[in-house]
């Protein structure tokens, strides 16, 4: 289901181009400044949405459903300018039509529960909630826990965090954590597993295993993500 709906909206993007084209065939009879100014904005956000795939292909495993409030205007313009025609039309069954059919593309995403491990991270997040560790936190995935668990955890995979940068491009991610003397490192047993996520994360150090103790999983019961739960390590005093 899940693939089926990405390959449909892919396709209906696709399909507004027709349209997009149509459009300014309609500004440049009616209006040439119009055609102008409407290529100028419609251009510019079509690079905008290219520019943002190809920025998070090159940073990214993939354009992930959290990075798209960024492309909710620009993707609102162009369709907006390759519905002019069907706004023309003195009929509002066309329009009816294809707005419906991209209400049900969207309902088949509604419907499906796409990354259900991440009720785990929530449910870790409400554990650190009630048992404040009092004590410097750190996660990859830091968002969710810290959202519910209402604590600062330090992001270690720099993407918000910049100062951590030159300690993973360096692979020597263990010195960041010893120098902002994080007690408690918190993600799932899967970013410690990983070959290529600790390359990419620049943690491939022996002593990311000899000094990081598995503590207690704190995601219930919720699905596991790779085989993996979300489990508290406890970093190790003195150890090097």
């Amino acid at each position: 289901m899940e693939g089926y709906g990405q390959t449909m909206k892919v396709a209906a993007l696709l399909a507004t181009l027709p349209f997009l084209l149509y459009s300014w065939r309609i500004f440049a009879r009616e209006d040439p400044g119009r055609r102008d100014h409407t290529r100028v904005v419609v251009s510019g956000c079509l690079l905008t949405v290219l520019g943002y795939i190809l920025l998070y292909r090159q940073n990214s495993q993939a354009l992930w459903s959290w990075y798209s409030c960024n492309l909710i205007a620009p993707i609102g313009i162009i369709l907006a300018a390759a519905g002019y025609p069907l706004a023309r039309m003195k009929t509002l069954l066309p329009t009816g039509l294809v707005f419906g059919g991209y209400v049900l593309m969207g309902a088949a995403s509604l419907i499906t529960v796409q990354w259900p491990h991440q009720a785990g991270m929530m449910k870790a997040g409400l554990f650190l909630k009630q048992h404040d560790p009092r004590a410097i936190c750190a996660s990859w995935n830091a968002g969710i826990i810290s959202y519910f668990s209402g604590l600062p955890l330090v992001n270690i995979d720099g993407i918000t965090t910049d100062e951590v940068l030159p300690f993973i491009a360096n692979n020597n991610l263990f010195d960041y954590i010893k120098l902002r003397d994080i007690r408690y490192v918190i993600d799932y047993e899967e970013m410690f597993k990983n070959p290529a996520r600790r390359v990419r994360g620049g943690f491939v150090d022996p002593r990311m295993d000899r000094c990081l103790r598995p503590l207690e999983a704190i995601d219930g019961d919720s699905p596991v993500w790779w085989g993996s739960r979300v489990r508290m390590y406890e970093v190790v005093r003195g150890c090097d």
